[in-house]
């Protein structure tokens, strides 16, 4: 029902009253509040069976203004039982117009749906509608995109009001029925169903206050690359022969072929060459690394430096997108920009100083060109990505990050009692795993022991992320027979590991899910029950950054500092000047949990830029 006047807003509201559970929903002129200040245009409210849809900003026929504001004092004032869908998005659009929700209390059914199926990742609501509830949905709605591209509307703002209630109003029925759909399927404990709403509260925040941008440092950088791109461009045409579209595909093959370089990857559809970079080191020939340097360089300049300024508002601040069900294992997810992949810095090997007793020629050799390539192409990142982003004046960045995190939580699920040992007594758990199963003290130089050190990180993380003696081996190129060694020694000195993986394949085979320690689920299927570790771990790793998250905001809220950006096991603050003694206590509150192993963090500091974080001495 459209309600474009006083009456029917009277009468809307009669029957509003009578209703125990609302959904709320909002539209929008677009989805961006800071750059493009997109604004709310209008609001749905109502559930299965009935539907109010309360025009504000449309091209036609509105509401005034001051009837939203009537409408939300109602909302507040009357204990609704409230539905979002995407109840971050909305919450902003409201917070925009001086409307606060997030105090009250509320159900985000694609929240929900994510817990229920951890494979919806963010996915529309008509497409869940479609899915579960009625395969017409998508129909419907696919007629109104095209109606929507045949006008050539790009906000919904530019739709009549009578244009666009029946869109808005079957939101909010779709809504209600999705939330009776999945409201008693939710595997996951209570603790996560809530942890995972009170958190849309804290993005709303974070996402507000932003991160910002050096302005001039940043077209600097697109100079610089522009020019290296350009000087990249004409040493390759120089080898080809001719110029063409590097980064055509049919182009790129032409010119190679001409070079006698074939490709050893060919495209399931067409059978013609293809060239991702994997093929392209394989082939290490002067005219592919140029190649590589190129795409790297271009890729740096769109998807990174032209995105900041894109992205920034007038202050120079960008407000990245949080999501946090963007992951099957509940980690975060970002975009706009994705600042979660920004680079940073590798060691790089000497192939000189490489010591190689006990460990095969081949095994030495693949080490060193992943170290070194990991380093060339991170190290060139870092310069013009991380030193982007600048504290606000008179704060300075932190960077607090957990020491081998997955490594601890791994020990800790299946109560290996040495590895919790050795960890609680300050041993580093990969150098550990080294003394144990690889000699590593009898090891005669930094760079040996490195190398066995890295060797039981990949042994380590192989195991954790359900790899056998087959995909080890292929992973650090050694036999399978030699790899079968390394797993049985393992299991040897590990004996509670290989307990806690045959536990967990049962519970997949029993249960059909995983939990992790709080109680967040991961459903498997049988033949994948391998992931079952790397669920539970990652799974719990990404619980505790959620609840820490949460009790630092608590404990920031009435101080200036901040937190920016979470990525991965660390988290990136903006500290007052006259705030620095809190970070002692936020690392007590990331450290305070009741396991039976120790969790630490690691400091880096500056008031310079993020890429210039370097270790802060603590002082206690």
């Amino acid at each position: 029902m459209l309600i474009n006047s006083e009456e029917l807003f009277n009468q809307a509201i009669e029957k509003i009253l009578l209703l125990k559970k609302v959904v709320i929903d909002v539209e929008t002129s677009g989805l961006d509040f800071y750059k493009n200040k997109h604004r709310l245009c209008g609001v749905s409210i109502g559930n299965k069976n009935i539907q109010f849809y309360f025009p504000f900003r449309h091209n036609g026929n509105n509401i005034d203004i001051s009837f939203l504001y009537k409408l939300f004092d109602i909302i507040k004032s009357n204990g609704f039982q409230l539905l979002f869908y995407n109840a971050k998005f909305d919450l902003k659009a409201l917070l925009f117009e001086g409307i606060d929700l997030r105090n009250l209390k509320f159900a985000d059914v694609m929240i929900l749906m994510h817990l229920y199926n951890e494979e919806e990742r963010r996915p529309s609501l008509k497409n869940l509608g479609s899915k579960y509830i009625d395969p017409l949905i998508k129909e419907k709605d696919s007629e109104f995109k095209k109606f929507k591209k045949k006008r050539n509307i790009i906000g919904f703002n530019e739709f009549t009001p009578e244009e666009i209630y029946d869109y808005a109003c079957r939101d909010v029925e779709i809504t209600d029925r999705l939330y009776e759909f999945v409201k008693n399927k939710v595997d996951s404990s209570k603790f996560i169903i809530q942890l995972e709403h009170d958190l849309i509260r804290l993005l709303v925040d974070i996402e507000n206050y932003g991160i910002k941008i050096n302005l001039e440092y940043i077209k600097k950088c697109i100079d610089q690359e522009r020019a290296k791109i350009e000087e990249l461009k004409d040493n390759i045409y120089l080898i080809s022969g001719n110029k063409f579209d590097i980064l055509s595909n049919p182009q790129l093959t032409e010119a190679l072929h001409k070079l006698n370089i074939i490709s050893p990857l060919k495209s399931e559809k067409t059978g013609k060459d293809i060239w991702p970079d994997e093929v392209l080191r394989l082939i290490d020939q002067p005219i592919s690394k140029l190649i590589l340097e190129y795409r790297s360089r271009s890729k740096t300049i769109s998807t990174y430096l032209e995105s900041y300024l894109n992205l920034s508002d007038d202050n120079q601040i960008i407000h990245t997108n949080f999501n946090s069900v963007g992951t099957r294992t509940g980690r975060f997810s970002c975009t706009e920009p994705p600042l979660q992949t920004v680079p940073r810095y590798s060691i790089s090997v000497n192939e000189n100083d490489v010591l190689t007793k006990g460990i095969s020629n081949e095994l030495t050799s693949h080490l060193l060109r992943i170290s070194n390539e990991l380093a060339e192409e991170s190290a060139k990142g870092e310069t013009y990505l991380r030193k982007c982003f600048i504290p606000r004046k008179g704060f300075s960045f932190f960077i607090i990050d957990y020491i081998q995190m997955e490594q601890l939580i791994f020990a800790e699920c299946a109560n290996e009692k040495a590895m919790i040992l050795a960890a609680n007594n300050g041993i580093d758990l990969h150098d550990y795993t080294a003394i144990e199963i690889l000699d590593y003290n009898s090891a005669k130089s930094d760079v040996e022991r490195n190398l066995k050190r890295q060797i039981a990180k990949y042994i380590n993380f192989g195991i954790l992320y359900g790899m056998g003696a087959k995909s080890l081996s292929k992973m650090i190129k050694i036999s399978i027979n030699d790899a079968y060694q390394f797993l049985n020694s393992y299991h040897k000195e590990f004996p509670e590991i290989k307990k806690y993986q045959r536990k967990l394949q049962n519970q997949v085979e029993s249960n059909g899910f995983v939990s992790t320690l709080f109680g967040r689920t991961r459903h498997l299927e049988a033949n994948f029950s391998y992931k079952g570790i790397n669920s539970v771990v990652s799974g719990t790793c990404a619980d505790i950054m959620k609840i820490v998250m949460l009790k630092l905001h608590n404990f920031l809220k009435d101080k200036k500092s901040k937190i920016l950006l979470t990525i991965h096991d660390e988290l990136l603050f903006e500290i007052a000047d006259d705030e620095i003694e809190s970070i002692l206590e936020i690392r007590k509150i990331m450290s305070d949990f009741n396991f039976k192993i120790k969790l630490d963090t690691s400091v880096k500091y500056s008031n310079r830029s993020w890429g210039e974080c370097k270790k802060w001495e603590l002082k206690s």
